[in-house]
Parts: C-alpha cells; sequence; structure tokens
C-alpha cells in the first residue's frame, strides 16, 4: 500500500458485498478492494437519467454502492466519464490475471480508480499506464490519485486508438470503454500471448472479449456482459447510441421458440449480429421484455422477446428475424460462448465472417 493522504478507509461492506457476490475471487483482487479508497478519487457526481443530471451530494454510501457514478457531463448534458460498477470493475480484474511485475495498459482511465487497483496487484505504479480522451479527465485524475497516494501512475491525455509504444510491450490491456473495433496498435504492443480484454461493440452491446495474442491476430472468447461510455477518438462511432423509436404502429405477436432462457436469448442476439448489420440492442434495464432486435430507420423496427415479438414497422423485418432464427436453431441454438472471435487472422473454411472497420472480425463456431 503506499504512502500518502488517505481520506477515507474503504469499508469492509463494501468488499464483503462484493466478494458475496461472486465478482471478487482471489486473494489479491480482494487486496487491492480494501486499499483503494473510491471515494477519495470523486470529487462531482451526477444522479438521475439521461438529459436530467442533476449534481449529488457526494457520500460515503453513494461512493460505495454498487452503481456506476457519472463524474462528467459534456457540452449536450450528456456523460462522458464515470466510474465504473464496481462489481464489473472487479470482474474484469479477475478476468485478466495479473501478476505481479506485469506491465498494464488501460485504455479509458475515468477517476483512475481501476489503475490504482491494477497497481496494487501488479506491485509497481510504474507499471500501469492508462490513457484518457478528455484532458481536464487525466488533470482531475492525476491530482486526485496524488493526493490518495498513486502519483507514481502514468495517467496521460491521448487517443487510445494510438496505445503507449514507449511503454510497450505490455502483458495485459484492458480497456473500460466501449470500443468498435480493435486498434493495430494494441496487437503489435502486447506480448506474445498477453491478453487484451475488450468491451468489444456488437450490434449494440459490449459483450466482453477475452483475446489472447497470436502472432500478428488475436484470438477470443466471451467472458461476460458489460456496458459502457462509448470510446472518443479514431474509434468513436457517431451512431454508437441506441436507435430512436419511429412512428409505425407497434403490433405484439407470438414469440420465437427456445428464448426462455437469457444465454439462449443472448446466443440468438450475438447470431443475428453477426448475420445483419441492423441488429440492435434496445433496453439494459435488467427487467426488459423486448431488449434487442433489428432497426431499419424508416422501415421500423422489430423487438425480441421471450414472451413474444413486437413490430413497430415493415412485414419484412419480422421475416428476417424469423429466418435468421430458424437457421439459429437449425445450427443447434448456438451460445456466446461457442464461438470465437478472431481479428488479425486468415479465415478458415467454413467461418462466419464480417468486416470489422478497422481489422478483419471472424465469428466461428468452435
Amino acid at each position: 500500500m503506499p504512502n500518502g493522504l488517505r481520506s477515507q478507509q474503504v469499508p469492509d461492506a463494501y468488499v464483503e458485498r462484493l466478494k458475496a457476490a461472486g465478482a471478487i475471487r482471489s486473494p489479491a483482487v480482494e487486496r487491492a478492494f480494501r486499499a483503494v479508497p473510491r471515494m477519495a478519487l470523486l470529487e462531482k457526481v451526477w444522479s438521475g437519467e439521461l438529459g436530467n443530471w442533476t449534481e449529488a451530494e457526494l457520500t460515503a454510501e453513494l461512493a460505495y454502492a454498487e452503481k456506476a457514478l457519472i463524474t462528467r457531463l459534456g457540452p449536450h448534458g450528456l456523460p462522458t466519464s464515470s466510474s465504473s460498477q464496481p462489481a464489473l470493475v472487479a470482474f474484469m480484474l479477475e478476468q485478466l490475471q495479473l501478476r505481479p511485475g506485469m506491465r498494464v495498459l488501460e485504455i479509458g482511465a475515468g477517476t483512475g480508480y481501476n489503475a490504482a487497483l491494477i497497481s496494487e496487484i501488479v506491485g509497481d505504479q510504474g507499471l500501469v499506464t492508462s490513457i484518457d480522451y478528455q484532458p481536464d479527465v487525466v488533470e482531475q485524475t492525476r491530482r486526485l490519485l496524488a493526493a490518495a497516494g498513486y502519483g507514481g501512475l502514468d495517467i496521460r491525455a491521448g487517443d487510445g486508438y494510438e496505445g503507449a509504444v514507449d511503454r510497450a510491450p505490455f502483458d495485459r490491456i484492458v480497456a473500460t470503454v466501449g470500443v468498435t473495433d480493435v486498434a493495430p496498435a494494441w496487437l503489435a504492443q502486447l506480448e506474445p500471448d498477453g491478453h487484451l480484454l475488450l468491451p468489444l461493440r456488437h450490434d449494440g452491446a459490449n459483450p466482453l472479449i477475452d483475446f489472447v495474442r497470436d502472432g500478428p491476430g488475436a484470438r477470443g472468447r466471451y467472458a461476460g456482459f458489460s456496458g459502457f461510455m462509448p470510446i472518443q477518438g479514431v474509434l468513436h462511432d457517431p451512431t454508437y447510441a441506441t436507435p430512436e423509436w419511429t412512428d409505425h404502429e407497434r403490433r405484439e405477436l407470438p414469440p420465437l421458440p427456445g428464448l426462455d432462457d437469457p444465454d439462449d436469448r443472448l446466443g440468438f442476439w450475438f447470431h443475428l449480429g453477426i448475420r445483419d448489420p441492423r441488429t440492435a440492442y434496445f433496453d439494459w434495464t435488467p427487467t426488459a421484455t423486448h431488449p434487442f432486435g433489428l432497426a431499419a430507420g424508416e422501415a421500423g423496427r422489430v423487438l425480441v422477446g421471450p414472451g413474444s415479438l413486437i413490430l413497430a414497422g415493415e412485414e419484412a423485418l419480422l421475416a428476417d428475424v424469423q429466418r435468421h432464427h430458424a437457421e439459429w436453431e437449425a445450427s443447434g441454438r448456438p451460445r456466446i460462448a461457442d464461438y470465437e472471435v478472431l481479428v488479425g487472422l486468415h479465415e478458415q473454411p467454413g467461418d462466419l465472417a464480417v468486416e470489422g472497420r478497422l481489422q478483419r472480425r471472424l465469428f466461428r463456431r468452435l
């Protein structure tokens, strides 16, 4: 634990809650969470809902709540930076399998909380580099980290797309923003067999893909589900947000079979995203009854849920969803975990392939 100002003690209940939820599974991650005070890295936070944010009183109860905390608003009142949900932070740290002495690059510094946690696990602040696109966020993060005893972290302003060639190679690269693709620099700066953990955009959502470098490219497997703010810079996509509703009349229709299990629904959504670029994820709330489907602009949309379909558009959209669903069923109802995601590698016969904007991205059934 570094020397320096510790303005708050980490509540035991905060760590015990994460352990009970299965987010913290190892002694190393537990020690890190007990060492780094999340509250010390916060100044202003906002609460409310999209388009109606109000500044909230920063209390220990809020700082250690199981929720993402909005820490910066952009010129249009939309969130541009946050402290991620603690359970997701812990889950990703466990997935990285960090060890003492590893060099780590983080894309998306935010409050610096994740970088500080990483430094506790690898044992040296000088091994951790974190990049954020917003200079004002970086200035605040550096100041608060230094006051909390983490002034040795390399927090820099810039486009994460470029990586940090002067600090490479890295054993681990992790993005804590939603990325639209795999930047070539990340592969080039990753050690052979190094891991690249990305919330990789896939038709409206950000499944976590854990890539392992393989020669010039990498092979990835699904690790979990996530929600992150979109990356800025070269990889930013202005269409990242959920598509707006259209004015078509809504019709509720019988459900597609085989979608009662949440894992099956995610499996069909993933398959749909591979086959149809109009796939979108509409609703992130856990109780959403029709979270995904097809969005086709003026042609409308069709929403898929376990209890029914909703058509708000042209009949052809419904036919397309039904066709893709029949194909998914005929192929054995594959789930996300049944795929390997390849970037920068040659396509092999029988692969299901789509084109990424920067790297050729392949989805291969295992």
